[in-house]
């Protein structure tokens, strides 16, 4: 089913870039303190297209999404990672040696 109006079915993830003021950090350093950057709200990012601060409700909704697909992808290096180890059955000590406790 395609659809033709109306808002999106699915929120679409938007190229976003680190901030240009604060370089990412979301706080810049005032003469006696640090304060959150003004050009991105404390965000440290900026939509890529624009260049401009995404709004609070909208940039909690964009980092929800990439920390949903980070944590799938951290699952999947994990799960290479322990199937790895199951294939090499030298040893259990450091770089696969055998430990005998001596």
């Amino acid at each position: 089913m395609k659809k033709s109006s109306g808002p999106s079915l699915h929120i679409e993830r938007r190229p976003l870039a680190r901030c240009q003021r604060c370089h990412g950090a979301g706080i810049t350093k005032g003469i006696f303190y640090q304060m959150p950057c003004d050009e991105c709200s404390g965000s440290g990012l900026v939509d890529k297209e624009t260049g401009r601060a995404l709004p609070p409700e909208e940039m909690v909704v964009q980092m929800r999404l990439r920390l949903t697909s980070l944590a799938a992808e951290n699952r999947q290096l994990r799960r290479m990672l322990a199937e790895q180890r199951e294939g090499d059955r030298r040893g259990y000590g450091p770089m696969g040696m055998i430990y005998h406790g001596d």
